[in-house]
């Protein structure tokens, strides 16, 4: 398809840092950014050298634009996470027009195809990808976890719980733009989470990585938001939960969490070390 043949309308899902790039035919800098359209169609696009320079400051995540200039291409499954087969690439010849005052147009999206409750995720392999919405039941420490590169990357612990009457483990990491409250039963609080990982530490448990596309009660989610809180009103915070993540006093010191989750524990030595669980992730 030519870059004259389209033009879309789309708002920033996710932005991410500039990155730099090199192979046989030079280097240079890009940006990418996950796109979602008002029929809450995803795709990711790519701005290369001086598509980067014009462009970088303008584009601001969560705002609208609408974008032609570009060329599609096939997706490269290796860097790009999206359940289509195609992806947006944009040069020099790239035109992007800032639309003020549409994100009222996106606020009614239903993007729901992919979502997954935990009782269903459970039964996917460990390392596959998942979208999920649910509560915030708990919030633990938000600690600094050593890697094997030698830095360090903030992990945010959270136990979340849905519909399936199940909790589990999310950990977020490297998000510290992320402001979440302690949780208020009678205003719970919801989290989406596109592309979680599911881990294996603590029999199952799920970690935000560099393409989870993390949002706090997401209003273009309103419907499922709602009918979660209700859920949780009515029922998920009087209920026993079934915890599908293992816990144990290791657990509950290291996670922060409380014993206040109205669910039996493991003996101490049922989950592995904190080491484990980095080498894992």
């Amino acid at each position: 398809m030519n870059s004259c043949d389209w033009v879309i309308k789309a708002k920033i899902m996710k932005k991410s840092e500039r990155k730099m790039w090199f192979n046989d035919r030079g280097q240079g800098l890009l940006i990418n950014l996950d796109l979602m359209d008002a029929f809450g169609s995803t795709i990711q696009a790519t701005f290369f050298k001086d598509a980067v320079e014009k462009y970088d400051e303008l584009l601001i995540e969560g705002n609208v634009y609408v974008f032609t200039g570009g060329n599609v291409k096939q997706a490269h499954k290796k860097f790009n996470n999206m359940s289509i087969n195609f992806s947006l690439a944009f040069d020099k010849q790239a035109l992007v027009k800032e639309i003020e005052n549409e994100q009222q147009s996106f606020q009614n999206l239903g993007c729901l195809d992919n979502l997954k409750m935990l009782n269903e995720i459970q039964k996917l392999n460990f390392g596959q990808k998942c979208d999920f919405i649910g509560i915030i039941e708990q919030v633990g420490h938000t600690n600094q976890i050593p890697l094997k590169t030698g830095e360090k990357k903030s992990r945010a612990n959270l136990m979340v719980a849905d519909e399936s009457n199940c909790c589990a483990l999310l950990c977020i990491w490297g998000r510290d733009d992320i402001e979440i409250q302690e949780p208020d039963p009678n205003n719970p609080t919801v989290i989406y989470v596109r592309n979680a990982k599911i881990a294996s530490f603590g029999n199952f448990s799920l970690n935000s990585n560099d393409e989870s596309v993390i949002i706090i009660n997401p209003i273009s989610l309103d419907v499922k938001v709602d009918q979660l809180k209700v859920w949780y009103r009515n029922q998920g915070k009087r209920i026993k939960l079934k915890h599908l993540t293992i816990m144990n006093e290791y657990f509950m010191n290291n996670f922060g969490f409380t014993r206040n989750l109205r669910l039996p524990f493991s003996t101490p030595n049922s989950i592995g070390a904190q080491q484990d669980y980095v080498q894992n992730n």
